[in-house]
């Protein structure tokens, strides 16, 4: 009796190029640094092949990817993340007034992608899933 071995491929979806362009463009304008744009580059683009909607979080040494999949993992961000932003911000000289964090909810198949504003202050899995 010989056994077979099955191996099931991860779901690998199209995604919108328009989001993927708007994404670009914002990369470009809040991670000035080309070294920290590698983040959206070779992290991102994967993990959205296998994630349809996803929180991103976009900063000026970078990107985090949290798939909204796993709740946990909103809390995990908000827990290691935005609970340390107002220090961030506070050590950042110079940088008021400029917008270098930013948190979008996007779709991969419609190209949606909305900003999340007063994310800093409030239960952000309640907040993520009124924007979804």
């Amino acid at each position: 009796m010989t056994r077979s071995m099955v191996f099931k491929e991860n779901t690998v979806h199209t995604i919108d190029p328009t989001l993927i362009n708007q994404m670009e463009d914002i990369v470009q304008e809040i991670v000035v640094q080309k070294k920290f744009q590698s983040d959206f580059y070779m992290n991102d683009l994967k993990s959205m092949e296998s994630c349809n909607t996803f929180a991103w979080y976009v900063y000026d040494c970078g990107t985090h990817f949290i798939p909204l999949h796993d709740m946990n993992e909103v809390r995990t961000f908000q827990r290691e993340w935005v609970a340390n932003l107002k220090d961030l911000k506070e050590t950042k000289k110079g940088t008021k007034g400029r917008d270098i964090y930013r948190l979008y909810v996007c779709n991969t198949s419609s190209g949606e992608l909305k900003r999340v504003y007063g994310f800093e202050e409030v239960n952000l899995v309640e907040h993520l899933r009124q924007v979804v």
